[in-house]
């Protein structure tokens, strides 16, 4: 997870006002290989680090585990090979130490992946924009390859129960405004699997927020101050993509939606 200076202002933003919605560690969903079942999640985060939010942690790890799907937690340190994991599905009280090829093992067996040569040729690069950036997410895309799928979780909307899971974009300085900006073709199997997960494993919604980085400095990060284009989820893809399914909004109308609504 970023240090609060390289968060978006969207994170940065449901830190202040959403304090139990704040993920403090990296929430990825994997999927198979060609994105029809949601295999496993891991939570992983830099050894040391604090987390403070541990209800919503507790929370998605019980909901989770409940339904049968594989949890991992892992807690490291990639530089020194100090790598320390939490079986979720076996004891959550037990933390344990592994060597890189026994964490290997270890996803190999409770995501049941199929434990042949990897095909790395056609691997999506490592995008330095994403939020997750640690070494575990670039050693688990190097050794499993294609033959998995896998997504972040960017934030999400909680009070007692996971409202919505966001995908969070942005267009630089000078880039596609909210009212240009469309979701791109080449992410239509991400999102594929993000649905899929919030749907069928978290019984929400799953949404798309798109913002506009206006300048460097003054960066509001108060939500009724971000505006930003909504986009609802549709299996349908060109449905999806389309301006009709788009509106231009704030934050704060987003999560007032969902977090007031709750409250009625």
């Amino acid at each position: 997870m970023p240090s609060i200076e390289e968060m978006d202002p969207i994170n940065i933003a449901i830190l202040k006002e959403q304090k139990q919605s704040h993920l403090e560690y990296n929430f990825v969903v994997w999927a198979n290989e060609d994105a029809s079942k949601i295999i496993g999640v891991t939570f992983d985060k830099i050894k040391d680090k604090k987390v403070e939010n541990r209800h919503l942690l507790l929370y998605l790890v019980k909901k989770l585990t409940a339904s049968g799907l594989p949890i991992i937690l892992v807690e490291h340190n990639f530089f020194k090979k100090d790598i320390k994991v939490i079986d979720a599905n076996k004891d959550r009280t037990n933390k344990y130490s592994v060597s890189t090829d026994e964490l290997e093992e270890l996803i190999l067996r409770k995501f049941e992946i199929s434990n042949t040569s990897s095909d790395r040729e056609n691997m999506k690069s490592v995008n330095k924009d994403e939020k997750v950036q640690d070494l575990f997410h670039v050693w688990s895309r190097e050794t499993f390859g294609t033959k998995i799928k896998k997504i972040d979780i960017d934030c999400l909307l909680f009070k007692d129960y996971v409202m919505a899971t966001i995908e969070v974009k942005n267009t630089k300085i000078g880039g596609l405004s909210i009212e240009s900006w469309q979701p791109f073709n080449s992410d239509q199997v991400n999102y594929k699997i993000a649905a899929l997960f919030s749907e069928n494993f978290l019984s929400c919604d799953f949404i798309t927020l798109h913002y506009q980085r206006k300048s460097k400095e003054n960066t509001s990060t108060n939500s009724e101050d971000i505006d930003i284009g909504l986009w609802p989820y549709n299996p349908d893809f060109m449905q999806f993509r389309s301006k009709n399914n788009w509106k231009k909004t704030t934050l704060s109308q987003v999560i007032n939606h969902y977090i007031k609504k709750d409250d009625l």
